[in-house]
């Protein structure tokens, strides 16, 4: 560490796995194949974690620009990262794995500045006693107070995941661009319990599932059976085919009262899973509003959600997943238009806080009431 700033080198690691540019087809990591080249950025403190990705990319094509394994980061860290990232034409979505932040106003200061032009979307490990201790014996991390690290990402617009899978399915929601203007939300679906399900994760995620306008739902009469519900949820029935997807879509898409939309779809025996998806594409591209479908069912939607995928359509295994990610779409977007606040000064008697932090530490607290 003391030669590499003695000498103006920049030193990433030790215990790296290395780095991926896959614009530039470079791969400098002893980890095996090249991940698609996409629009998305990823560092991880773990490189053994960063190899599983990796290959997790490759079998579902999902593209990366950058790949950062920051290992000890004697020199190098996550904030270095992040502010190249920001900068970075070739990243939209920037992603990471940490175990610990090296320093935090620095972090607070550059994420809250990157958020408002990319998100972050990051795990933060090493959140329980357990989770602290095998961080410190994995790369020498100090873990840190859990209630700072929440604080510290609230106050920068850090979206924090539990896992693996939900980073990932949050990045491809982000990649598409598209952020919701409020917290409206229409649901369309083909079954009843997975839209009550649906609505019950929105009110707990704060979504507004708002009642579909007398306007719009008369629209809804003219095209649905008389049994149909053509209230939020709007539950187009069982036995919906297709071209019933396609005109419901084309009503609510252009409706006012609704910024994102999720459909549903449970695979009956009268459902042509492949012809919705057509009519949830056409729709898509026929909308500026978000939109993601919750293809529920294993071996009969398949094949159709890559199909989706490749037209950058998330789709989410369960109603639950799908309205977490929309939440976390609400509150990004809510964010971007926040303007920056003015930072508040007060005159202060600093040698006496001092003593009353340094007393609290040599106590072993973490906070001080």
């Amino acid at each position: 560490k003391e030669i590499a700033r003695a000498s103006g080198m920049k030193l990433l690691g030790p215990n790296c796995l290395g780095v991926i540019n896959t614009h530039k087809n470079l791969n400098a990591t002893f980890a095996e194949g090249m991940p698609p080249s996409g629009r998305i950025s990823f560092f991880s403190q773990s490189g053994a974690l960063g190899v599983a990705i990796l290959d997790w990319a490759l079998k579902n094509n999902l593209g990366f620009s950058k790949f950062i394994s920051l290992g000890n980061k004697a020199d190098l860290n996550e904030i270095d990262f992040i502010e190249y990232f920001m900068e970075d034409p070739q990243t939209d979505v920037i992603l990471g794995y940490i175990e610990d932040v090296v320093d935090g106003q620095r972090f607070i200061k550059v994420a809250s500045r990157c958020t408002k032009k990319k998100p972050i979307i990051l795990i933060k490990s090493g959140s329980t006693g357990a989770g602290a201790r095998a961080a410190s014996s994995h790369t020498g991390a100090l873990a840190g107070s859990e209630a700072a690290f929440n604080a510290a990402f609230h106050q920068s617009g850090v979206i924090r995941t539990r896992g693996v899978k939900e980073l990932f399915q949050l990045a491809r929601v982000f990649l598409s661009g598209r952020l919701p203007k409020d917290n409206s939300v229409v649901v369309i679906t083909n079954a009843g319990g997975p839209g009550i399900i649906a609505a019950d994760e929105a009110e707990r995620s704060g979504l507004s599932l708002r009642p579909t306008p007398e306007p719009i739902a008369r629209k809804l009469r003219t095209i649905l059976p008389a049994h149909a519900s053509v209230y939020n949820p709007v539950d187009i029935l069982g036995d919906a085919t297709s071209e019933r997807y396609e005109k419901v879509l084309q009503v609510l898409t252009k409706a006012r009262g609704f910024s994102t939309a999720v459909v549903i779809l449970t695979p009956q025996a009268m459902t042509d899973v492949d012809a919705v998806a057509e009519a949830v594409v056409k729709a898509y591209k026929n909308t500026t509003k978000p939109l993601v479908t919750v293809f529920m069912g294993g071996e009969k939607v398949s094949s159709t959600t890559e199909r989706l995928s490749k037209e950058g359509i998330p789709n989410y295994s369960y109603p639950e997943e799908a309205m977490t990610t929309v939440s976390h779409l609400v509150r990004y977007s809510q964010w971007k238009r926040t303007p920056k606040s003015k930072v508040l000064r007060f005159k202060t008697q600093r040698s006496k806080a001092k003593s009353i932090l340094k007393e609290a530490l040599k106590s072993g607290r973490q906070t001080l009431t």
